[in-house]
């Protein structure tokens, strides 16, 4: 087989170019230079010496010992570059070389009297530069220090044993064994290694504790063969303990070489789909005594939310408040709080509905009232008979503390409590009765009883009545002296105090 680190050329080949001369200095992949010069990478021929790989043999390496050896060029013109070599002996495949350094290196495992390898290599001459080459025996040594001592292993019938062999002219002398291997690397028949599933140690040929190694199906652990696939504290595995293994869960087994159990300890949940390692999650918010269940996501719009144990058995989600403005109207609280007492469908409570009338049809929120139903505008209000807005409420037109407009309160009017003209704003009175006492109601105003209203609206004391003055508690006319009585009957008041009257004749 043949190794290339590089185009291979089997001969070098020198750009070299015709005319040398002062009238002929000039060179290309025609026109050579004469002897004693190159062509140059701008096509001039310069003087320059023979283009050689200058080493005259290669060091010597060693079995099972890093070999590294730099290869060097002289004359054509440097730097030299792009360093390959060359070989057919396949014993040489563990040797290459840097193309840029030409260093050799790598790491022989078997001794050889001397294998041919080429080495080549590029100058910086016109082109790609002129190639070279110089082919190499290398010798490759079992040892490099005479007297030196190595462990060997010698098979001898079954068993396998360990001895000592010396470096002598560059080999090794043959192995003199000194008793059987406790290498478990170089054991049994044939000094090959144990197969560490069966095996732990070496007494000359492969052991798993003091017995033999382990046959068929078992596996050697802890100085015992083992069946892996039933024992409960080597499951699937040496070491593999089940009862280490299982988390927080009842009858932790071996079952077919994997790690199972029986049920989950109270609290615990196994959410990974692996019964080989338990019951990993502890109840709580985010697995409320079920993998899918997630208190954050199912507990809607609600403060304070926790998973709580359920009467029997089991657990629920549940919260202590709702998020304002919602309210728990299903009665439910493992789901929340799902309806917005916001909605005017909702106002305030879960029955609350603000269409359920023909009047105050928003919801509206109230400083230490909260959401109640009532109006924004004029339009949530009763359209016959008309209904105005006012303070989020719906008022008629002639509502006696809204008379007219918002501001407008009969209630504490002197012409009377009632709305008597809402196009006008005008409170006033319809019967006495609307008026306070001592008052009579004369065109829709509350008017005080006096000398001009005694008893009635129309009457105004004067003689005919008995007298100018009035009696506000009786509503009787009544006369102070006879000028009052001047033109009318005797023209005389007779009679004392209330009951003095203007007689007639």
């Amino acid at each position: 087989m043949r190794l290339y680190a590089f185009v291979s050329l089997t001969a070098f080949v020198l750009v070299a170019c015709g005319g040398g001369t002062e009238e002929n200095n000039f060179c290309n992949d025609v026109e050579m230079c004469d002897e004693g010069f190159s062509c140059d990478v701008t096509g001039v021929c310069i003087s320059a010496d023979l283009f050689i790989v200058a080493n005259d043999e290669l060091a010597r390496a060693t079995v099972n010992v890093a070999y590294e050896f730099t290869a060097l060029a002289s004359g054509g013109i440097p730097p030299y570059h792009d360093w390959a070599i060359e070989t057919d002996e396949i014993e040489m495949e563990w040797i290459t070389i840097d193309t840029v350094s030409g260093v050799l290196s790598g790491t022989p495992t078997v001794a050889t009297f001397g294998r041919e390898i080429t080495v080549l290599v590029n100058d910086s001459a016109y082109g790609d530069g002129a190639t070279t080459s110089k082919s190499f025996m290398l010798m490759i040594t079992d040892c490099d220090q005479s007297g030196l001592e190595q462990v060997c292993y010698l098979a001898d019938v079954d068993v396998c044993k360990v001895g000592s062999q010396t470096c002598q002219d560059e080999k090794w002398t043959d192995c003199v064994a000194t008793g059987p291997s406790e290498d478990a690397e170089h054991c049994g028949a044939d000094c090959s290694s144990c197969d560490l599933t069966k095996a732990d140690r070496c007494n000359g040929v492969c052991a798993c504790g003091t017995n033999v190694a382990c046959e068929g199906d078992l596996i050697c652990c802890s100085e015992a063969c083992v069946d892996i696939s039933a024992s409960n504290t080597n499951c699937g595995a040496c070491g593999a303990d089940c009862a280490v293994i299982i988390q927080n869960a009842a009858g932790a087994q071996c079952d077919f070489g994997s790690c199972d159990y029986t049920s989950c300890l109270a609290g615990f949940l196994d959410c990974n789909d692996d019964r080989s390692d338990g019951c990993e999650i502890e109840v709580g918010l985010n697995q409320c005594g079920s993998c899918e269940i997630d208190c954050q996501t199912q507990t809607e719009n609600a403060d304070g939310i926790f998973c709580e144990p359920r009467v029997g058995a089991g657990y629920d989600c549940n919260y202590t408040d709702c998020t304002e403005p919602y309210g728990d109207c299903d009665g439910n609280r493992v789901n929340g709080c799902e309806i917005d007492l916001s909605d005017p469908l909702h106002c305030g409570l879960c029955n609350a509905n603000c269409f359920s009338g023909s009047t105050n049809k928003a919801c509206i929120y109230e400083d230490g009232v909260g959401f109640h139903c009532g109006c924004a505008t004029a339009d949530d209000c009763k359209t016959d008979p008309v209904q105005q807005c006012c303070d989020n409420q719906c008022y008629d037109q002639d509502d006696p503390l809204h008379c007219g407009n918002c501001t407008t309160d009969c209630s504490a009017s002197s012409l009377g409590p009632l709305c008597v003209d809402a196009d006008n704003s005008t409170c006033g009175c319809y019967t006495l009765q609307n008026c306070p006492s001592d008052n009579l109601c004369c065109n829709q105003v509350c008017t005080p009883i006096d000398d001009e209203h005694c008893g009635d609206c129309a009457i105004a004391c004067n003689a005919s009545y008995g007298g100018d003055s009035c009696d506000v508690a009786t509503w009787d006319c009544y006369c102070t002296g006879n000028s009052e009585c001047i033109g009318f009957g005797t023209e005389t008041c007779v009679g004392d105090g209330i009951d003095a009257n203007c007689e007639l004749e």
